[in-house]
């Protein structure tokens, strides 16, 4: 099977997308091929790989300020309950085991305002 090469990169555009993650997670700055490339095909994989690495970044970004607020905002409810000096629970078990039904019972017994019950249904997984 013969591969057709694209003669805008030269290689195929599948393959320029592969070489543009490798770049980014080798941190490379040299890319070599085993044949003399025409001036547009260095423009073209030069503005290829640019333009992806531009868009990486910007994603990168976007994720560590998403991350950041999630920081914060998991920061003021630790803080919210360390305040309130209010134990923590948690409630485990298998599937199907009641977890649930005893989370609504006890939302019954304690009403408080705003206290929502969950989902409860038996069934192996929620659907």
């Amino acid at each position: 099977m013969k591969i057709a090469i694209n003669t805008a990169y030269y290689i195929g555009s599948a393959k320029v997308e592969e070489v543009t993650v490798l770049i980014g997670e080798m941190k490379a700055y040299v890319l070599i091929f085993n044949n003399e490339l025409s001036p547009s095909q260095l423009r073209n994989i030069g503005g290829k790989l640019e333009l992806d690495h531009r868009k990486i970044e910007i994603k990168i970004a976007e994720l560590e300020k998403e991350l950041e607020r999630i920081g914060n905002e998991r920061q003021t409810q630790r803080k919210r309950r360390n305040k309130a000096a209010l134990p923590s629970v948690a409630l485990v078990g298998y599937t199907n085991a009641g977890k649930s039904s005893i989370m609504n019972g006890m939302v019954e017994i304690f009403k408080k305002a705003g206290a929502k019950k969950v989902f409860e249904k038996d069934m192996l997984f929620a659907e």
